[in-house]
């Protein structure tokens, strides 16, 4: 889900044209990259309990914290690669 959110909001900005226009180094596609993920990563590990997704006990809930969180920002970076592979933020 860190891939696609990242995607989403690097798509949303380069649509705008404020990457290009502004010339965005690679560091800064990064950065909102990984904002991004991570945001909407907590946001999720905040509601998903009152969705029904019900966490293991009071210790794994920690660690699947943790592994969920890391996973959306490995997503993240990995969109902010293919992002910047493909030279989208620049003009």
């Amino acid at each position: 889900s860190g891939f696609l959110v990242a995607f989403s909001v690097l798509t949303a900005i380069f649509h705008q044209r404020l990457l290009a226009r502004r010339g965005a180094s690679p560091i800064f596609v990064v950065v909102i990259a990984f904002w991004s993920a991570f945001a909407v990563g907590i946001v999720w590990e905040i509601v998903a309990p009152y969705l029904g997704h019900l966490a293991p006990s009071l210790g794994g809930w920690a660690l699947d914290t943790t592994k969920d969180l890391i996973n959306d920002v490995i997503g993240g970076l990995c969109a902010a690669g293919l992002f910047i592979s493909k030279k989208y933020h620049v003009s």
